[in-house]
């Protein structure tokens, strides 16, 4: 009682609002955590459970995902046993745990499921895709069995670390399930562009080439992805070519070209100023080359100027 009561003396004096903003949650946890830590884990939980179910206005999904991280198993062993899923912990606890043991809350699901049908659904297929990047042979098994239509619209954290990506993307290239393997790879490029991740991006594009032998695929799809449609700084041009250079050595010189072309769609002069900055190759021949092109029918002077760059003959 006493915790609890000082639980709501830090909390009660800051807006509703806050309780929704992980950011605004994170800086009140360590003075929680001063209060919790006398305490057993389970007398904290208790204390959590008595703040959230006399203060229901001043409680959120933010700060309940926060109490359900800092003990999981320990909320989740204190839900009534005739009726788990009321406590005030209840709707968190589950997305807590199938963070860090996926397959141990599915079991958990499956004998004490949710009175409606439709949340136990929503439940566990968030748990499938937990299981998947965990166990990527057993998550593909569960959603196969249960939830197939999941499997083509899995989502990646772009938190996800470059060893479980790996894993992933190399259980997917080994896949027959070619609307999965696409899925996989999609994401894959997509997290590798949002973080600017070109290592992790190389590692993808290894991986699944070695692994399934075809290239062709996975080179279409890095075409027209946002690597050489969103490049708006000479050091992300720069770390492209390499990459291009490295993995798709027959049409890297080509690649560029297109790079360029993209390039100054958005930003004219910065596609302009990287192609000057590159030494003499034929990837900087082929850049003037798509530059000149581009811009010819509407300024026949500068690309005239732009001719005098390119290599003799």
């Amino acid at each position: 009682t006493v915790a609890s009561e000082e639980i709501s003396r830090i909390l009660t004096n800051h807006s509703h609002s806050i309780f929704n903003n992980p950011y605004e949650v994170a800086k009140l946890i360590p003075d929680i955590l001063t209060i919790l830590e006398p305490l057993t884990r389970r007398e904290a939980v208790d204390a959590i459970n008595a703040y959230l179910t006399q203060n229901k206005d001043h409680r959120g999904v933010s700060l309940e995902s926060a109490f359900c991280e800092l003990y999981p198993f320990e909320i989740l062993d204190s839900l009534p046993d005739n009726d788990p899923w009321s406590g005030p912990l209840a709707n968190s606890i589950p997305f807590a745990i199938f963070h860090i043991e996926p397959a141990f809350m599915l079991k958990f699901l499956e004998n004490r499921p949710l009175k409606s049908s439709e949340d136990q659904d929503i439940l566990l297929k968030h748990g499938g895709e937990r299981l998947l990047v965990n166990d990527p042979e057993k998550g593909y098994e569960f959603l196969r069995a249960s939830y197939p239509e999941k499997l083509k619209s899995i989502g990646l954290s772009i938190h996800i670390k470059k060893k479980t990506a790996l894993n992933l993307i190399t259980f997917a290239a080994q896949s027959s399930d070619l609307g999965f393997q696409d899925r996989i790879v999609d994401e894959a490029l997509r997290v590798s562009h949002h973080n600017e991740d070109y290592e992790l991006l190389d590692l993808v594009y290894g991986e699944f080439s070695k692994v399934s032998g075809d290239s062709a695929s996975i080179n279409e799809k890095l075409l027209k992805s946002p690597f050489l449609k969103e490049i708006k700084r000479p050091e992300q041009a720069d770390k492209m070519m390499a990459f291009l250079e490295k993995n798709m050595p027959d049409t890297a010189v080509e690649t560029t070209g297109t790079l360029v072309k993209m390039w100054m769609e958005r930003d004219f002069n910065k596609a302009g100023e990287w192609i000057i900055s590159l030494e003499e190759s034929p990837h900087k021949t082929r850049a003037i080359e798509t530059f000149i092109e581009e811009i010819a029918p509407i300024d026949p002077e500068a690309a005239n100027a732009w001719r005098e760059l390119l290599p003799e003959g």
